[in-house]
């Protein structure tokens, strides 16, 4: 299924330069690398503005109902859909 959706959603144009994990030659390294250079370039440029970030785990709070609709959109229809509906809906 992995390789199917990655080929799909690369045909299709659908990741964008920010995707990062599952992209070829991109990695959760390269997430948080630019996450805190980020950072940091705020930090040099804005001393005083400081924000506060709460990390955690994306399949912990993000709505399913919404990831259902949003890949239902991006053309994500059918077997592969009620697939990931499956894991979604009865394994959380």
């Amino acid at each position: 299924m992995f390789y199917r959706l990655i080929h799909f959603l690369s045909n299709n144009r659908i990741f964008t330069e920010a995707q990062n994990g599952v992209r070829k030659g991109k990695c959760i390294e390269t997430a948080i690398h630019s996450f805190t250079d980020r950072i940091q370039e705020t930090l040099d440029n804005e001393p005083y503005d400081w924000n506060i970030f709460y990390l955690t785990k994306v399949y912990d709070v993000w709505n399913h109902k919404i990831l259902l609709e949003k890949q239902y959109s991006c053309g994500i229809r059918g077997s592969m859909n009620s697939w990931f509906q499956s894991c979604l809906v009865k394994r959380w």
